[in-house]
């Protein structure tokens, strides 16, 4: 669920961040059956993992392995062998029930794991199984999302708390975009949906059309865009052309650095830093 997140949150490619289970479709009873003849995207199992990734992963790359003491560990150990010859930044998450704990030799394998420990229930509880299921779940989702939003900080994809490179995919994504903008520039809402609407359609000046289009039709243009929302930024801080802000986006390592970067500008009269104390003073 992470994985698919990431695509659309952080604009990023399909291969960044990705998820594998054990027994692939099968283990989730996927209801649309096997997926993966569908693309190398949609390969989901160890199995996939072993003979697709594994032999292009290198000390750059992360491996987080997430399991519980009621799987099979042994097979877990197996996998990790594996990884480690290629890489040694390995990471591991251990779900474990009251009493339960994670051998010597399972521990000299898997480095450092964290290992949660949940309590007992009842049995005769009518959904111990359930409830049990989702703590789980829901717990492993939190510490993957920290994971992969800390990696795309690190990646430039953040400035002050504001994701500054996501996909436009829907109207929450559209209205997002120009509060950001807003936030950042200090701009009123219609400069900034004017200049969103530049980056989208890569035309400095608007025709009747496209003002006057659905926002529909512009999020379905917005699709096949790259860094939109970063060159739209830049093109309101720097007071540029989209044109002109993208070539800035290409020279620097990030959306962050050119961001940044332009807030620096001689003669820039306001912008994040200003719009961030105004709003602290009301």
């Amino acid at each position: 669920m992470d994985a698919v997140e990431c695509g659309p949150s952080y604009n990023t490619d399909w291969r960044d961040v990705r998820g594998f289970i054990h027994g692939g479709y099968q283990t989730l009873e996927n209801q649309e059956g096997e997926l993966t003849p569908q693309g190398p995207e949609f390969a989901i199992s160890h199995e996939d993992f072993v003979k697709s990734v594994l032999p292009s992963v290198s000390e750059t790359d992360t491996i987080i392995f997430l399991f519980t003491l009621d799987d099979e560990v042994t097979e877990v150990e197996k996998l990790v062998e594996l990884v480690k010859e290629k890489t040694s930044n390995i990471h591991a998450i251990c779900h474990a029930t009251a009493g339960q704990y994670l051998l010597n030799s399972t521990k000299k394998v898997i480095p450092n794991p964290i290992i949660i420990t949940w309590p007992i229930l009842f049995l005769e509880y009518e959904g111990a199984f359930i409830q049990q299921t989702f703590q789980r779940e829901l717990s492993s989702k939190w510490i993957l999302d920290t994971v992969t939003s800390g990696a795309h900080v690190l990646k430039g994809k953040i400035y002050r708390n504001f994701i500054v490179d996501f996909k436009i995919c829907n109207s929450k994504h559209f209205q997002r975009a120009a509060s950001v903008l807003q936030r950042l520039s200090g701009h009123p809402q219609c400069r900034c949906i004017e200049t969103l609407l530049q980056s989208i359609y890569g035309e400095q000046t608007l025709s009747e059309q496209i003002r006057n289009a659905e926002t529909a039709q512009h999020i379905r243009a917005a699709a096949s865009r790259d860094k939109v929302l970063p060159a739209a930024i830049v093109s309101l801080l720097r007071n540029c052309s989209v044109v002109e802000a993208r070539a800035r986006l290409e020279s620097l390592e990030s959306a962050r650095a050119a961001i940044e970067s332009s807030l620096n500008v001689p003669g820039r009269k306001r912008g994040a830093e200003s719009s961030e104390m105004a709003g602290r003073s009301r």
